[in-house]
């Protein structure tokens, strides 16, 4: 990030009037607001089973106009599961609500406490506990975690002072957390021990383009998410990436002077594969570290178009597209010499809105 565009975000933080702080945990939904305003909240649970590669996502979100209420919510559930004959299920349903037919209740305790319902299901948080249970169209699935590790991706830009300049804010609650799945699509299923990953994400609106990575085995987990944001007059792309390996976390948040990241995409488009390749940076304590992420995955894996989050509501035009079956290959290196370097196979693989 140029130091530019750094003094225009502290010069625009500073003309912000105040606010108060947020009592909120960061996990939580943030409400309708009474502005008329647009505001959605929403969360991502992703269920993973390191013995035969099936996963399973959860997606909720609440829109709201403003006004003091919300108007739409959304269920996705989506499914990568082993048939019976030995080959791949791939299931993944969308369903938009009224506001009349879902509850939002936040509980006041300490920690994250709130449960989403709906006809096809129910999202609970309860402290450090998580389930997500949903039935659409084709697809079930029900997650469940009581472990997390929270992580907090934006750095000093979502300090208090600055977080109001952010259209979407990002929040991860667990990584890599054992829990327990039960899925079916069609006549494929899975039932069983899980690593969960868990995230929010709250504002007016997604990015204007964004790319996601989730990734994770039994000693290593990956998350890596870059969008291309407009912050009044200002149009910038920020990556933010944690990689966590032998129980050293390396964050990468390009927010930072001292972390940079490079990029080269090509969404997946007439049956040619989706593909991602980043480079991450950072001055450490005196030495560069590097991260170098590949991915890819073939465009018949990647889902038709997702609804996502926009200033007017949710849509799926052009919305997002997922694949479960995406190839990572991660590089971690200091000062040139390679100290980690890993495949991991049945990443989630994410392309969204248009640059």
């Amino acid at each position: 990030m140029s130091s530019w565009l750094l003094i225009c975000l502290a010069t625009a933080a500073a003309l912000q009037p105040k606010q108060p702080r947020l009592r909120t945990a960061p996990f939580e939904p943030r409400g309708a607001p009474r502005l008329r305003r647009p505001h959605f909240d929403g969360w991502c649970a992703r269920a993973t089973d390191q013995k035969t590669g099936a996963s399973s996502s959860i997606i909720v979100g609440c829109f709201s106009p403003g006004r003091g209420r919300y108007a739409k919510h959304l269920v996705i559930v989506a499914a990568r599961l082993r048939a019976p004959d030995g080959s791949w299920v791939d299931r993944v349903d969308q369903q938009l609500y009224d506001d009349c037919e879902c509850s939002l209740t936040v509980t006041k305790a300490k920690g994250p406490n709130f449960r989403f319902e709906a006809p096809s299901g129910f999202l609970q948080v309860a402290g450090s506990e998580l389930r997500a249970k949903f039935e659409l169209d084709g697809v079930a699935s029900d997650i469940a975690t009581h472990t997390t590790t929270p992580w907090r991706p934006e750095g000093w830009l979502g300090s208090r002072y600055t977080r109001w300049l952010l259209p979407c804010r990002y929040e991860v609650q667990c990584t890599r957390s054992p829990g327990a799945a039960d899925v079916a699509g069609g006549d494929a299923t899975w039932r069983g021990d899980a690593l969960v990953h868990a995230e929010a994400q709250y504002g007016s609106a997604f990015p204007r383009a964004w790319r996601w990575i989730q990734a994770t085995d039994e000693e290593t987990t990956l998350v890596a998410t870059g969008g291309l944001f407009v912050i009044g007059p200002v149009t910038t792309r920020t990556w933010l990436c944690r990689y966590e390996v032998a129980g050293e976390v390396w964050s990468f948040r390009t927010t930072d002077p001292r972390t940079s990241a490079t990029e080269e995409s090509a969404p997946p488009r007439d049956d040619r594969p989706g593909t991602l390749r980043v480079v991450f940076r950072r001055k450490f304590r005196g030495e560069t570290r590097t991260l170098e992420l590949a991915a890819t995955a073939p465009e018949a894996t990647f889902s038709t178009p997702l609804y996502v989050p926009t200033r007017t509501g949710f849509a799926r035009n052009p919305g997002s597209r997922e694949s479960f079956a995406a190839s990572v290959t991660a590089t971690a290196s200091v000062e040139g010499a390679i100290v980690d370097e890993r495949t991991f196979e049945g990443a989630c693989l994410e392309f969204g809105g248009v640059e």
